[in-house]
């Protein structure tokens, strides 16, 4: 969820607005909001699965993909931008000769 709300959050920056991140304290002595962390922690506790190594690898690929298009989007002194604005995998062209026997 963090990795989706960065993503969100350049996302934003790079078309112009401007984000104000504030700190919103706890409820802390509030009656039921205790008791609701209370559940809330424990029910957190049945969800403590691992996390399949395929998932976390396509997550950090999005990631890095995200934060280098917002480099490239950043890059005013890029020529290549203008040809290719957005960041993605060049599929590289097989121009070798195979040996022939």
């Amino acid at each position: 969820m963090i990795l989706k709300v960065l993503e969100f959050y350049y996302k934003l920056l790079s078309q112009g607005f401007t984000i104000l991140f504030c700190w919103i304290p706890a409820h802390v002595g509030t009656g039921g909001n205790e008791e609701a962390d209370k559940a809330a922690k424990s029910a957190s506790k049945f969800l403590d699965t691992p996390l399949p190594a395929w998932d976390l690898k396509k997550q950090i690929k999005s990631s890095l993909y995200t934060n280098w298009q917002t480099e490239w989007d950043f890059s005013t002194q890029n020529k290549l931008h203008i040809t290719k604005p957005i960041v993605e995998h060049w599929a590289s062209l097989k121009i070798r000769k195979t040996a022939q026997s």
